[in-house]
């Protein structure tokens, strides 16, 4: 066993192995997708002007030749949340490393009752069931990480609010809360009883302690308040970890709200190829027109998608998008020259 198992001090896991959060990739691919959906709204802009000068419908035909070839590629949308996931995954890993440190206490306290006197007699039983308590605590620790991992889920596939649906979990964390912290009182009580194996008890409440910076990270609310004051600077780094994964998990609601924004513009681009053709015996340029359509749409394809895939920002990626906004320009500068023509 550790030789500094009996200090009285929290040990956590190291949080950089553990959660492997990076907001910045979050923070940038929203603002990329927003810069995407503002040169598509110029794009659209153009339309309507376009329609209006010709009095003709460029607007109203959108779907006409079936589903946008970027449907696929937003329907993978999803994947950017991998971090979250993975979070999720090794959160049940950490708990059951803390489920089998409580398990090598109970060895050592064994061991311990064992090699002591007649006094410490009845000592063992209730150290075993106060090691199977804590147990029993980590699991519901780790059951709670899995009701986030659904509700994060439930993010993907419909974009609700994250604080509303926390709230249940929030709920059981509180109850969670208490128990430990009756736990922790008890734990005083059998130290002051049994004063000779003091060094274990110590161990055993750090283990708690630990306990509790697991239910922490893990729920949403992070109640500081329902922990004894003698312990609430110890989970100071597990309440910063959760004050992070919640921002990451706003600007991931607000990168649905702009993946939304993106789509529409698109479904508009993809809808106007029957109004193209319906004028097209007018404007010789036309199925030129429609060709560079196409390619910006292509070409958006694969820059969400490598990047949906991936999850990251890569060299590829800002290429990609340099593309997508070069090929907008260009899409409205003809669409300019056009309705400048239909004038004439």
């Amino acid at each position: 066993m550790d030789s500094n198992l009996g200090e009285d001090t929290l040990q956590l896991p190291p949080q950089s192995e553990t959660f492997t959060l990076a907001p910045t990739n979050i923070l940038r691919l929203n603002g990329d997708i927003r810069s995407i959906d503002q040169h598509f709204a110029v794009v659209i802009a153009d339309l309507k002007t376009l329609n209006r000068k010709n009095k003709r419908s460029m607007v109203n035909l959108m779907l006409s030749r079936g589903r946008s070839p970027l449907e696929r590629a937003f329907s993978c949308w999803q994947k950017l949340h991998k971090q979250f996931k993975d979070l999720i995954a090794e959160s049940r890993t950490q708990a059951m490393v803390t489920w089998a440190l409580l398990k090598e206490f109970e060895h050592v306290m064994t061991t311990q009752v064992v090699r002591g006197s007649d006094d410490l007699s009845g000592l063992k039983e209730e150290i075993s069931a106060f090691i199977d308590a804590m147990a029993t605590q980590v699991i519901r620790a780790a059951t709670l990480r899995e009701q986030l991992r659904a509700l994060i889920q439930d993010i993907h596939s419909t974009g609700v609010d994250v604080h509303e649906a926390f709230r249940e979990t929030g709920r059981q964390e509180a109850n969670l809360f208490q128990e430990l912290s009756q736990t922790l009182r008890n734990l005083d009580q059998l130290k002051s009883s049994f004063s000779s194996v003091s060094k274990e008890f110590s161990a055993i409440k750090r283990a708690c302690i630990t306990c509790i910076s697991v239910v922490i990270s893990a729920a949403p609310s992070g109640r500081a308040h329902d922990i004894p004051l003698q312990y609430q600077a110890r989970t100071d780094a597990a309440i910063n970890l959760y004050a992070d994964i919640i921002r990451e998990q706003e600007e991931a609601a607000r990168l649905v709200q702009n993946r939304n924004a993106v789509h529409e513009r698109l479904q508009l681009l993809e809808n106007a190829e029957q109004d193209i053709e319906r004028v097209e015996k007018k404007f010789g340029v036309l199925p030129d027109i429609w060709n560079l359509i196409k390619i910006s749409m292509m070409e958006v394809n694969a820059l969400l998608g490598a990047v949906v895939v991936s999850g990251h920002r890569t060299t590829f990626f800002d290429a990609k998008l340099n593309l997508v906004k070069a090929s907008c320009q260009n899409l409205s500068d003809i669409l300019h020259v056009y309705a400048s023509d239909s004038q004439k």
